[in-house]
């Protein structure tokens, strides 16, 4: 069994969580590499 990770703002799914934390930021939505 295994999950897939996304971002619910981006169309990428990844098995891995390092390949997660390396998905480039959202041009548009919440998930954005820029400080809040």
């Amino acid at each position: 069994m295994y999950f897939l990770l996304q971002w619910k703002c981006c169309d990428v799914h990844v098995k891995e969580f390092d390949e997660f934390m390396e998905i480039p930021p959202c041009t548009k939505g919440w998930h954005n590499a820029d400080a809040v």
